[in-house]
């Protein structure tokens, strides 16, 4: 909102040809105009020009990017700065009310853990501070908070000792992968081949990982990556449960939206 331009990296700006309102337009229509650019070009990132801007203003406002970019070398007074779209909100999660109650007696979700409702299908900047806050008050004011809680005995752990360290390339490697995936095949402008593609390679990644934590000792990384397959793979069977656009979804093959079928949320 500050009036930096979005440039390919010929120079030439982009954005008044997918909206009216160029690069003030919403931050979903910018992504995926920077994603079809991008991959027309076999560009890694588009440029951010904010050199017309004066200098002082730009330092003053920006303080914290001023200083990070300084440390890659970049002066944005001077230079455009190389951007790409990024995931950084989970919209859906554990199944919750808007008071944190989940299906599990005693087990709360708050925040961008829970898939509450309450952004519908693409959340507004800012509103993920305000839905922390109003649902964590929520939750502790809910009135199951006062029941007395007797938790079960649970048997103790048995920690294996067998882990076979030249087998960790299976974790390490298929981190990697799994992230390399969904940002490739599953992230801003989604086709159905390309989801089921992900979904074939995602379901055989998941096999490995599974194979590796059934016969090896539990480490905090094999769970997690474990973990990221089985979430990959829940998003993927919902992308492709939808044939419309919706939100942070978009389905080339379905750009719009189809209100008489898909006007819920996915629930698996």
């Amino acid at each position: 909102g500050e009036g930096a331009v979005l440039r390919l990296t010929d120079g030439s700006t982009f954005m008044e040809n997918y909206h009216p309102l160029g690069n003030l337009a919403p931050r979903d229509i910018v992504s995926r105009a920077m994603d079809v650019e991008m991959k027309r070009r076999g560009a890694r990132y588009c440029l951010l020009d904010a050199t017309h801007i004066p200098a002082e203003k730009l330092k003053s406002h920006f303080r914290y990017i001023d200083s990070k970019l300084s440390k890659c070398g970049i002066d944005f007074t001077k230079d455009p700065i190389p951007v790409a779209p990024a995931a950084h909100y989970f919209c859906g999660g554990v199944l919750a009310t808007v008071d944190g109650l989940t299906d599990i007696r005693n087990l709360f979700a708050a925040g961008e853990v829970a898939c509450s409702g309450l952004h519908g299908a693409n959340r507004l900047a800012s509103n993920s501070l305000l839905e922390a806050l109003v649902m964590a008050w929520l939750a502790a004011n809910h009135p199951s908070m006062d029941e007395d809680v007797t938790f079960p005995s649970i048997p103790e752990w048995k920690q294996m000792d067998d882990f076979y360290e030249n087998e960790w390339v299976i974790i390490s490697h298929n981190r990697e992968i799994i992230g390399t995936i969904m940002d490739g095949y599953v992230g801003i402008r989604r086709s159905r081949r390309l989801l089921k593609y992900a979904l074939s390679r995602l379901e055989n990644i998941y096999n490995e990982i599974n194979n590796f934590y059934q016969h090896n000792s539990v480490r905090a990384a094999v769970v997690e990556t474990r973990n990221m397959a089985i979430i990959a793979i829940a998003v993927i069977r919902s992308a492709l449960s939808r044939k419309e656009s919706r939100g942070a979804h978009y389905l080339v093959e379905y750009p719009e939206r189809d209100d008489s079928r898909y006007q819920t949320d996915t629930i698996i």
